[in-house]
């Protein structure tokens, strides 16, 4: 019988140290790409919550704003649901209008007199759907994300 002479030894110590470095390796690489894709999932989210939460705190900056200037309610005009906020400037009358048109939160600022045309708003932010109702003492609104999440927000208003 043959023994291992120091060689094979020697051989065999080098390849275990290879395969260990390889292995190595292939984790590193491994735990790079999971860290990229939870990176990647962060920013996303982080980004879906800003501009939820901005198109919350604008309509109710708006409403707030808005309180005891004039009427405010809910119209509909088409298919579109809007917020209408009306008041009078000098003597002529104005409508304000929020709602979500083609996957974004829109702002109207256009005479009472002038037709609603959904295409000559603002876009503001991205979001799915925009509803809102008035209620006795403020504003219902239903928020639905880019992503089909739906969020609820009540505004109170003080004014008749």
């Amino acid at each position: 019988m043959k023994g291992f002479d120091s060689n094979h030894l020697r051989t065999a110590g080098s390849l275990l140290s290879f395969i260990l470095i390889c292995l190595f390796a292939l984790l590193s690489v491994l735990n790079v790409a999971v860290g990229i894709q939870a990176y990647e999932q962060i920013i996303q989210n982080t980004e879906s919550n800003t501009q939820l939460r901005t198109s919350i705190s604008y309509t109710a900056n708006k409403i707030r704003a808005h309180d005891g200037l004039g009427k405010i309610e809910s119209k509909q005009e088409g298919d579109i649901d809007t917020l209408a906020l009306y008041q009078n400037i000098e003597g002529d009358d104005y409508i304000t209008y929020i709602y979500c048109y083609d996957g974004m939160l829109y702002e109207l600022f256009t005479s009472a007199d002038t037709g609603f045309d959904p295409e000559q708003g603002e876009a503001l932010i991205p979001l799915g759907s925009f509803c809102a109702t008035v209620e006795e003492n403020g504003i219902a609104q239903v928020y639905i994300d880019t992503d089909g999440v739906q969020y609820t927000q009540f505004t109170a208003v003080f004014s008749e």
